[in-house]
């Protein structure tokens, strides 16, 4: 009995953390943090479907409890980063896609924008989820905070 503990112990420890595969298109809303009700679900997800129709942006929303759970980066900049390529967001002729993704655990959240966007655009994400998301996450409300990023990213 103890040897097995042992042994899987070190196969967790030794285990690699990995972004999950790519999921089908115009699935857009991922909430590995179960943070949202299914009908907050289903209206973002309606939002951006309808944005992605209209101007083939993707803007792909990812919740997790930690970073630790699906990569060895420490920054949420390394993972959006990372889930970004991973899942190649995006066209790959015109690079305008956008993912928004929240970890909770460690109060965290980011807007990694494609390539073709420039860095112009940094400052105005930031001010998004500074003025309208934050406030929303503060009291604990990340359905709120999500669409209302959401919707500001849309305009």
């Amino acid at each position: 009995m103890m040897r097995s503990f042992f042994y899987f112990f070190i196969l967790s420890f030794f285990a690699e953390a990995a972004i999950p595969p790519k999921p089908a298109p115009e699935k857009f809303v991922h909430d590995y943090a179960a943070l949202f009700d299914p009908q907050a679900v289903e209206d973002i997800q309606d939002i951006v479907v309808d944005e992605f129709r209209k101007s083939n942006v993707p803007i792909v929303i990812v919740t997790i409890n930690s970073i630790a759970e699906y990569s060895r980066h420490t920054t949420i900049e390394g993972i959006a980063t990372e889930w970004f390529n991973t899942w190649g967001i995006g066209s790959q002729t015109d690079n305008r896609g956008i993912l928004l993704i929240l970890s909770r655990q460690d109060r965290r959240v980011r807007v990694e924008l494609g390539e073709a966007w420039g860095n112009r655009w940094d400052d105005h994400c930031q001010r998004i989820i500074d003025n309208k998301m934050v406030p929303f996450f503060k009291k604990g409300n990340y359905q709120s905070g999500i669409r209302e990023g959401v919707m500001a990213l849309i305009e």
